[in-house]
Formats: structure tokens, sequence, C-alpha cells
């Protein structure tokens, strides 16, 4: 399964890049921005949940209820960054 609101994230942060005249992110420099931090991810304004990125490209999805969902990312194509959860291993 791929996360619908992780990817959306990126997708608005790689069209705003475009729209500024630069290049979105690749899959190296996603990882250089992502790898041992914890990013918060918001919709409408409200917690939607976080995510940590760990080293090796290996997230961990923590809802607002507690419950935590590890996964991992890769780079499909260009600029298209994919994610994975260990429940559900297909795209």
């Amino acid at each position: 399964m791929i996360r619908a609101l992780a990817p959306s994230v990126l997708l608005a942060a790689a069209a705003s890049a475009a729209a500024g005249g630069q290049q979105p992110l690749s899959g190296a420099e996603f990882d250089a921005c992502t790898s041992s931090r914890t990013l918060t991810y918001m919709e409408a304004g409200e917690i939607h949940g976080f995510e940590q990125y760990r080293p090796g490209r290996q997230v961990t999805w923590a809802f607002l209820d507690g419950q935590c969902e590890d996964g991992w990312w890769y780079e499909r194509e260009p600029a298209l960054i994919c994610f994975v959860c260990e429940n559900e291993p297909e795209e």
C-alpha cells in the first residue's frame, strides 16, 4: 500500500519547488532531508500523524491513537517517492 497522505505532501512540495524554478528532490536529496528526523503531517490544519525517518530508508508512521506502522520508502522514478507499509507490502 502506498500511503496517500505522505506522497501527496511530497508531491505538493515538488510542485511548489517546480513553480519556484527549483527541481523536485531526488531520492538521495529526500533521504538527506528526512533521515533521522520526525515529521508531523497535518491536513486541514489538524495533525494527522507523525513519521519518523531512519537510516536505510526505513520509516515508522505513528497514528494519533498511538498505533505505529513500520515501512520503507523508495524512489520509483526521478523525484517520485513511494511508501510501502510492512502490513501491506504491495503498492
